[in-house]
């Protein structure tokens, strides 16, 4: 009787730890950090092909239907596009980004991101020809969300940024024209982008960042590395060649001009 008694309570307990595990686990999820479920997405993304990607683009433009190939390449990437929907609703964003690496610090999931947010227009037209008009305003607001999280760091960011978000504005633009008066959807609306627009990016924050990097940068010792960047063509006319010269055989005094000048120039 006590070996039975012994056996039920252990058998409960792990089912209580099994239990709360999971409630735990749960409650985790999303991440606090946006960026965890990008990376995945990004991970599970299939690139379009180019013929696609300009079926993409003519959808957005208005001048063909979504085809067979666009349909089948939504299809082929739709658990990563449910990722990045998660992830858009996610408030925090830290790409990981090593900024010491000053203007050579590496920011591959720009490239990523407008591949993706191309993929949400793309469903989101088909969305808009299906007559789910709310659906494919979300898809755009799921893109205004992405660019908040693409940032204004740098300014290569704050550019992406904004460019996604006039994608959203163009196709939310294009699905208002068409879709019919539906006062419930667009009070919707107007909430959802007044949420999205209060971290809307600032080029003033991308280009104090932008200032900071680059005074760092004009030092002697980051010399290599910034024609490193420049390429193996940088240098190969005779004036750029004879100015690298200079600048390598430079003195601290020649850096510290230099720095007192861009930093007005940037003022």
């Amino acid at each position: 009787m006590k070996l039975a008694s012994h056996r039920n309570f252990i058998r409960t307990t792990f089912t209580l730890l099994i239990l709360l595990t999971s409630t735990s686990l749960l409650e985790a999820y999303p991440p606090d950090n946006a960026a965890v479920l990008y990376y995945k997405a990004f991970l599970m993304l299939k690139e379009p092909s180019q013929e696609v990607k300009e079926m993409m683009a003519d959808m957005r433009h208005g001048k063909i239907k979504a085809t067979d190939q666009v349909r089948q390449c939504l299809e082929e990437n739709r658990y990563a596009l449910e990722f990045v929907e998660t992830a858009a609703d996610v408030r925090e964003c830290d790409w990981g980004h090593d900024i010491s690496r000053g203007l050579g610090v590496l920011m591959p999931e720009l490239a990523k991101v407008r591949s993706t947010a191309f993929m949400l227009t793309a469903n989101a037209q088909i969305l808009a020809e299906e007559g789910d008009y709310r659906a494919a305003l979300a898809r755009c607001l799921t893109i205004h969300k992405m660019a908040r999280h693409v940032s204004d760091s740098l300014l290569i960011s704050y550019l992406v940024s904004t460019a996604l978000n006039s994608l959203a504005n163009e196709r939310i633009k294009d699905f208002l024209s068409s879709m019919p008066h539906e006062t419930e959807t667009l009070t919707w609306l107007r909430g959802q982008l007044v949420a999205v627009s209060v971290d809307a990016p600032s080029i003033r924050r991308a280009m104090v960042r932008e200032k900071e990097i680059s005074m760092h940068e004009i030092r002697a010792e980051r010399i290599d590395s910034i024609l490193e960047m420049m390429g193996d063509d940088f240098a190969k006319d005779e004036f750029t060649a004879d100015a690298v010269k200079k600048v390598r055989k430079a003195d601290p005094e020649f850096f510290r001009v230099n720095r007192e000048y861009y930093a007005d120039v940037m003022d």
